[in-house]
């Protein structure tokens, strides 16, 4: 509250303003009504909100929610090639993977729907393999939760052109910018590629 109200207004009154623009509020008052305030500014830091449309298949809509959530939870591990595994990150092997506990693109998203389908649907361990799997059906365009394939990558479409992605060597799991050149696949409980 005092950086708010300005470091020459603190000396100034000796402490926080009591006398501020919008009434009389002691110190404590004053805090809290920057704390409120601030509230407004949230949705500016927030991650990315996932679909607008407010209309919801309810099985397929959990599932990608699921999704999203298990990418998330991962977010700041490190990138490791070769590493990751249906039930975490792992060791990669090679150059930037060897030593390196994390994940790489294609294991990021296999852990991601194996998990949100409470270990029912494995979707293969590469980015090459992947869209051939009998769980992935292609689609014209990526709903939040879909997964989002450009050569030799693979990333998870979280809405707002935004994705979740281990993306390369040196870098953690993290929000990526989505590609509009991507082939976008969502996953089919039952595997129903049609």
């Amino acid at each position: 509250a005092a950086y708010q109200a300005g470091v020459g207004n603190v000396l100034r009154f000796g402490g926080l303003p009591t006398d501020i623009s919008d009434g009389n509020m002691t110190p404590a008052e004053y805090a809290q009504h920057i704390v409120e305030t601030s509230k407004q500014f949230e949705d500016a830091t927030k991650k990315p909100s996932g679909s607008s449309d407010k209309k919801k298949k309810s099985s397929s809509n959990d599932l990608k929610s699921k999704i999203i959530e298990e990418a998330e939870s991962q977010l700041g591990v490190p990138y490791s090639w070769g590493g990751g595994s249906l039930d975490g990150p792992s060791e990669g092997f090679g150059n930037g993977g060897a030593g390196i506990i994390g994940f790489d693109c294609s294991s990021l998203t296999r852990y991601a729907v194996w998990q949100a389908s409470g270990e029912k649907i494995d979707i293969s361990r590469s980015t090459n393999s992947q869209p051939q799997s009998k769980y992935l059906r292609k689609i014209d365009k990526p709903e939040p939760g879909d997964l989002v394939y450009t050569p030799g990558h693979v990333a998870i479409y979280v809405g707002d052109d935004k994705t979740i992605e281990a993306y390369d060597i040196g870098e953690d799991v993290r929000y990526g910018k989505y590609n509009p050149n991507s082939t976008a696949y969502e996953v089919v409980p039952g595997g129903e590629k049609e």
